[in-house]
Formats: structure tokens, sequence, C-alpha cells
């Protein structure tokens, strides 16, 4: 294996141990390990987790599986940073290499959970481009020999039926704090940009697009999104005026999105 990974050393132990468990529990089926996400796109900052891929060539059998939550069950738990930000799946390689496959359900761990369940959730559009333009291989052969390009057109529809998903799901979001506040901001760019030009780019990267492109009215709400991620505690209240506005925002954005 050859680091740095993601520059960060705590970061790249970690991701060091992941390998050396996944050759320890898959063995010889061990296909690569890999990101995706921001360390993959660039734009990763304190609030971003390491999304990760562990491929393997059969199936994960309970027995693997076992030994994979025993693993997982105690990372979050010991001391250190990032032993909580690591978000990922364990695909079958033929998955990877079917776009029929997509959303078929895969062990997965959530950002910073203790837990290993079968879920889609990595499965998808987004990933499978981002893993086959950008992704950084931590272990194995480049990921462009596991998976083919995902159509613009493909990109684009799924874009489409993200935004309107998203949409809803933040009309009825009830929970709201400096996390969620910003996430939805910056997040809503970059899904419409999906949609428009069919590819995926970092979150400040989408951000930058969106000031060139939506009415500047939204500037400060962009910008104030993005300089302040990292800078406030994650749960921190937030003006109910300012989840108005971000509402407001969401709501434009999916407008615009309808338009193209």
């Amino acid at each position: 294996m050859v680091r740095p990974w993601t520059g960060i050393d705590e970061l790249d132990d970690v991701l060091a141990e992941l390998v050396d468990n996944a050759s320890d529990v898959i063995g010889d089926d061990l296909v690569g390990v890999y990101l995706h996400g921001s360390f993959a796109l660039g734009g990763a900052d304190d609030e971003s987790d390491c999304d990760f891929l562990v491929v393997s060539s059969t199936r994960v059998d309970e027995t693997r599986l076992a030994a994979l939550r025993a693993f997982h069950g105690g990372l979050p738990h010991r001391p250190g940073y990032w032993n909580r930000h690591l978000e990922g799946s364990y695909p079958l390689a033929a998955d990877l290499a079917d776009l029929g496959a997509l959303g078929r359900r895969w062990p997965y761990v959530d950002h910073g959970s203790d837990q290993v369940v079968l879920d889609a959730h990595c499965n998808n559009e987004v990933m499978r481009w981002t893993l086959h333009e950008h992704g950084v291989t931590v272990n194995g052969p480049s990921p462009r020999t596991l998976l083919d390009q995902v159509p613009i057109e493909m990109m684009r529809a799924a874009a489409r039926r993200n935004l309107r998903i998203a949409v809803e799901g933040w009309e009825h979001h009830r929970s709201w704090d400096a996390w969620s506040q910003r996430y939805a901001v910056v997040t809503m760019p970059r899904l419409l940009r999906t949609k428009v030009i069919g590819d995926v780019v970092s979150k400040p990267a989408a951000v930058s697009w969106a000031l060139d492109v939506l009415d500047p009215l939204w500037r400060p709400l962009l910008e104030k999104a993005l300089a302040e991620r990292g800078q406030q505690p994650w749960d921190a209240p937030i003006d109910p005026e300012l989840v108005e506005r971000t509402l407001e925002f969401i709501r434009h954005v999916g407008r615009v999105a309808e338009e193209h």
C-alpha cells in the first residue's frame, strides 16, 4: 500500500487498519479498498466523513459478517477523531460491474456507527460515477477496472429524482441545527449541477458553480454556509429566520431543476 491517501496521518492509520482487517476477514477474495465521496472529489473538511468501499469477489457470508461487525463495533469507541468518521460498504465486485445491480443491499456502516447492516446507501449512481472518475485506491487495482462509466443521462435522471426527494425531505425536516442547515445549503447546488451537467463535484466546487448560475440574492446564504462548516458545534441551534431562508433556497433550487 502506498500512502498517503488522504494526507491526514491519523485517518490514513485508520484506513491501513481497515485494509488489514479486510485482508484478515476476506482473505484471497479481497479485490480492493477504495475511497469515494469528499476525499476523492476534493473539498473534504472537518465536517466530512471518509467514504470507503471494500470490494470482494464473493459475497460476505455470515461468518465474515460477524467478524466485520466485531471490528466496526469497537472502532468508533476507541480514542481518536477519525475512528468515528468512517462510512462505507462491502460490495460484491460483480455488483459493481453491473449497472442493473443499482440499489442492491451491501453490508454497510453509517457515519460513526458501530453497526454493520445490509443497506443500499452506497449503491447509487453518484458513488459509481465518483469511484470511476476520481476513486482513490487504498489497496488493489484501479477502480476503473471494476466498473464502467455511468452514462450522463443516467446521472441526470438520478439527480432529478434525488432533488425531488431532497426538497420533500427538507420540507418535513423538524430537527434543524447548525449541521443540517449548512448541509442542506451546500448539498442542493451539487444535486442541481449533476442534474444540469451530469457530473459530480465537491460541495465547495458546487457552491462556486451555483454562485455563477443562481440569482445573486442567494450569495450570502451560500457563502455563509460554506464558511461556517466546521466552525460551530454541529448541534448548535439556529435562528428560525435562517431556517425559513434555507427552505426558500431549497424550494428555489427545486424549481430551477424542473426548468432544466
